[in-house]
């Protein structure tokens, strides 16, 4: 690496340990080998979540979450990872004051998480968390009620009443 570009780098990550630093470019280094698409989406979504965990550089971080959700579209039986890759990048957007884009995204993955209690959950609350912020109380409202029901539905007394209280 050329002491310009470890300086631009240096810069770009600002990481709180030398190691997540490193950790971040071993996994860089192997998307430039063009990996299979299930091992680029995995690879992205680690970068992201280091990224998210530990820098301040949330801007990358959504780039790789972006180009990892584009390419599990294409990919069945990850659907998990799509939830949790979709969970981080709403989270990503609410970071950057970007609700309308998180409201957005969830919307259109909240059919996908129905049959992961814990994702379904999780984007309830998310949802409307991103409501909230945009000033829209009743969508918020109405997503912590559709979440208090269906945790009523799977049995979830302790997280329906979160919902509830929420």
């Amino acid at each position: 690496m050329l002491y310009k570009d470890k300086q631009w780098y240096q810069r770009r990550v600002r990481a709180k340990n030398p190691d997540i630093r490193k950790s971040i470019h071993c996994l860089e280094a192997i998307l430039t080998l063009n990996p299979p698409a299930r091992v680029e989406v995995r690879t992205r979504f680690q970068i992201a979540q280091l990224m998210w965990l530990h820098t301040k550089n949330i801007d990358h971080a959504r780039d790789h979450l972006k180009k990892a959700l584009s390419k599990v579209k294409d990919l069945t039986s990850m659907e998990e990872l799509k939830l949790e890759i979709t969970s981080l990048l709403a989270s990503v957007y609410m970071a950057k004051h970007k609700n309308g884009e998180a409201v957005k995204l969830i919307n259109n993955t909240i059919k996908l998480a129905i049959n992961y209690q814990f994702w379904y959950c999780q984007m309830c609350f998310q949802l409307a968390k991103a409501n909230m912020d945009l000033g829209n109380i009743s969508a918020a409202v109405t997503t912590l009620a559709a979440g208090a029901e269906y945790a009523g539905r799977i049995n979830a007394q302790n997280t329906r009443l979160l919902f509830s209280l929420s």
